[in-house]
């Protein structure tokens, strides 16, 4: 089996361009005051290909578009940080992120569209070994006295951090469950004890062909993204042999 460059990002892609999952990941994962305000069926995918090539080294470049419940449109940017250290420069590379979003919006408007600029909802999705500890502000990157802070430009991205939730706490259909969990336990020394349950959450989609593909690429993932000694070819075969028997 071929093992992926660029594990994190390309797993992340391939799970999160599913629109069920995705919306399954907003509706759990985002504060209930803000998913009450979206109309998630209305979610859709855009065509991200202006991103900063500077960027991309930080951004997984998924952004999506969902209608809110007032008429208006709302972008949401879900970032995978899949790096084992702290980013303590997320709030700019986000800021600057939003900046290029704005520019696309405001280069694609119509004439007669009037002059304003959509709701960004930036989204940090981290599953490194320790707790994210970098800032959730743009000012804790910017020392400085208070008096100057009404010149900063500001806001809060939203955190789902892996290793702040146990494993009951990780809600959603079971392809998003299985991802999140094994990003939780992939960079981590407890990936085999866990492997089993994460793959029997598996039972129910494995016999479709979606459920399959999405094996594979999970199987790919483990083999390509754990830790060395975490887990060797002959055992993953093992343990899907044992936990999935049906599949051959």
């Amino acid at each position: 089996m071929s093992t992926l460059t660029n594990p994190h990002d390309k797993f992340f892609k391939a799970v999160f361009r599913r629109k069920e999952v995705a919306q399954d990941f907003l509706r759990h994962d985002l504060p209930a005051d803000v998913v009450a305000l979206l109309q998630l069926e209305s979610l859709e995918y855009v065509n991200d290909s202006f991103i900063d090539k500077h960027l991309q080294e930080f951004y997984s470049d998924l952004l999506l578009k969902v209608s809110l419940i007032t008429g208006a449109q709302g972008w949401i940017y879900i970032l995978i940080e899949h790096k084992s250290y702290q980013e303590p420069l997320t709030p700019f590379h986000l800021l600057r992120y939003m900046v290029n979003v704005w520019d696309m919006v405001l280069a694609q408007r119509q004439p007669r569209e009037p002059l304003t600029l959509p709701v960004i909802l930036p989204v940090v999705l981290y599953h490194g070994k320790t707790r994210w500890r970098a800032g959730r502000h743009l000012h804790e990157v910017v020392p400085c006295p208070d008096v100057f802070r009404a010149f900063l430009p500001d806001f809060q991205y939203v955190l789902w951090d892996a290793t702040a939730y146990a494993d009951e706490h990780i809600k959603g259909v079971v392809i998003l469950r299985a991802t999140l969990l094994l990003f939780k336990y992939i960079l981590r020394p407890e990936l085999r004890e866990r492997l089993p349950g994460i793959l029997g959450l598996l039972h129910t989609v494995i016999t479709k062909r979606r459920g399959l593909e999405y094996l594979e690429t999970m199987l790919k993932y483990i083999l390509s993204a754990s830790p060395t000694d975490a887990i060797s070819y002959e055992e993953l075969t093992r343990t899907v042999d044992e936990v999935l028997p049906h599949i051959g």
